[in-house]
């Protein structure tokens, strides 16, 4: 009980909502659904803060939920998402995959369009959660800017190989491998770009 609670304080207060939609196995952890999580930041236009945790009796990411729990609800808090994955719910390890990490936990702030705009691993601490936060809020307009008229370069033409190579590169720079990979993809295996991009891509 003491979990949910917890996890129901950082998905913003929308227990039912998760109830519904999430089912929770004997472990106590409900399964997040990080897609959706994404629909809702950009009708608010909140960025998310993500938290990847294990909840293991003694583990040390207790504290790093605790860190996250506790940050104060004035200012900038009040404009972002927490959302807590827990491994403990196996399919939340699918979900945690995208981001690529090799040591628990891990912080991520998105922007409401799904780009990264950091992640960090241990340790987690209650100045680094502030400090993500309030960069969080004064990066994602601009950087969801720049992504939406990249992507809309690539809805324009989808054959604009150029314009998939600019999505890609700047999704890669954010760290978005998993997002990147389709559009590289096709640009790799197209005999209609110049050979340097088809190698590097």
């Amino acid at each position: 009980m003491m979990i949910l609670a917890v996890a129901a304080s950082l998905a913003g207060c929308r227990p039912n909502i998760d109830e519904r939609s999430s089912p929770v196995p004997a472990s106590g952890a409900p399964a997040v659904d990080l897609e959706t999580e994404i629909s809702r930041a950009s009708k608010t236009q909140h960025p998310l803060i993500v938290l990847v945790t294990e909840t293991e009796p003694g583990a040390a990411d207790t504290q790093a939920r605790a860190v996250l729990e506790d940050t104060p609800g004035d200012g900038p808090r009040d404009r972002v998402t927490p959302v807590l994955i827990d491994l403990a719910n196996s399919r939340n390890r699918a979900t945690a995959a995208r981001f690529h990490f090799t040591e628990m936990p891990l912080l991520v702030c998105l922007s409401p369009a799904g780009v990264i705009l950091s992640r960090d691993e241990p340790p987690i601490t209650k100045d680094l959660v502030r400090k993500r936060i309030e960069q969080g809020v004064q990066l994602a307009p601009e950087v969801d800017r720049e992504f939406a008229s990249l992507q809309g370069a690539v809805a324009k033409n989808a054959n604009d190989l150029a314009a998939k190579l600019k999505l890609a590169d700047f999704l890669i720079a954010h760290q978005n491998a998993r997002e990147a990979i389709p559009l590289l993809e096709a640009v790799a295996t197209s005999d209609a770009v110049e050979m340097k991009d088809r190698v590097r891509a």
